[in-house]
């Protein structure tokens, strides 16, 4: 029955705003144990870590046509407009915030990587080597090409 209640409130925090899936800053800060305030500076101080599609700010418009639709506690009514994160905006905060439930997930996350295969010492290497991040691309990576190429 916990589970339950569990997923209803996880999904009492998944917003649909400009066709994507996302949560907004108290949310995220709720999940990792931090204050809203504390999210917030660590994004704008690590902002070049998130790609532009990780990470937006709401608009007044949009943020206002939210409230109408849906309840906020009181300490969710802030005077700044949210931030919204998609999934990968919500793994970067993992690594950039220092609460103990961050640092956990973000382990877990590189955990899940690995074990799925997705994340591969050579490939990592190559990557970091080539300066494959710089194009924004792993693909260029021999077995993920390869890996590719089978599928």
């Amino acid at each position: 029955m916990k589970t339950e209640n569990k997923t209803t409130s996880e999904n009492k925090k998944i917003f649909c705003i400009r066709g994507k899936k996302v949560i907004l800053d108290f949310g995220a800060a709720e999940l990792y144990s931090v204050k809203t305030k504390t999210l917030r500076r660590a994004v704008l101080k690590n902002k070049n870590r998130f790609a532009d599609e990780s990470l937006f700010t709401l608009t007044q418009r949009e943020w206002d046509k939210l409230k109408s639709v849906h309840e906020f506690d009181a300490f969710e009514r802030s005077k700044t407009l949210p931030m919204a994160f998609n999934h990968d905006g919500l793994v970067m905060l993992s690594n950039i915030l220092n609460s103990e439930t961050a640092i956990n997930m973000h382990v877990h996350i590189i955990r899940m990587l690995h074990n799925a295969g997705r994340l591969k010492f050579e490939d990592l290497l190559f990557t970091i080597e080539n300066k494959d991040f710089i194009s924004g691309s792993v693909f260029h990576s021999p077995s993920i090409q390869n890996s590719i190429q089978l599928n």
